[in-house]
């Protein structure tokens, strides 16, 4: 909330996708949500248009009382954001045609990617991940889903020591 008393959009603490199995935090790690946060929620898995009946959705969330474990100057900021591939428009795919769509962002500190979720609904193909670092004029393919299935949106978690580094000002190009 603002000085005014007006909600404030801040970050995303999780989603939930169909076919999704959970998210996995890694150990020590935590997700801060200020006092007085406010959760929202989205909720449209039903790929017929019509709701579920008697369906119940449910979120867990654990508190930690000890604040003095917890000190942020040594902690890493956590970026749960979902960069889209298009402008917010819809698509006009005909029958039986096929769309490429891209997505960029770049940031201006270097970045740890621990998993990423492609997202495709139930039209999509395939999707990918790559870097363009104009440090060196190179692109790098980082992780690709091929052969995509709406039944399944799993988060693709990177194991630890692989999670790729990714310099500041660099682009990540992602495709579907």
């Amino acid at each position: 909330m603002d000085d005014d008393g007006e909600w404030v959009r801040g970050d995303r603490l999780s989603e939930f996708a169909f076919g999704k199995l959970g998210e996995k935090v890694p150990e020590g790690a935590c997700r801060k949500v200020p006092a007085n946060s406010k959760v929202g929620w989205s909720i449209h898995y039903y790929p017929d248009g019509n709701a579920v009946p008697n369906d119940q959705v449910s979120v867990g969330i654990w508190y930690h009382e000890d604040e003095d474990e917890f000190v942020e100057e040594e902690s890493y900021r956590q970026d749960l954001r979902s960069y889209n591939l298009s402008s917010g428009g819809d698509y006009l795919i005909p029958p039986h045609g096929k769309l490429m769509t891209q997505g960029f962002h770049s940031f201006d500190h270097p970045v740890r990617i621990d998993s990423w979720q492609p997202h495709l609904h139930l039209r999509g193909v395939a999707m990918s991940m790559e870097i363009y670092d104009p440090n060196i004029g190179r692109r790098e393919m980082l992780s690709q889903a091929s052969n995509w299935n709406a039944g399944w949106n799993h988060s693709h978690t990177y194991e630890d020591g692989y999670q790729p580094l990714i310099p500041a000002n660099t682009t990540i190009i992602l495709t579907a």
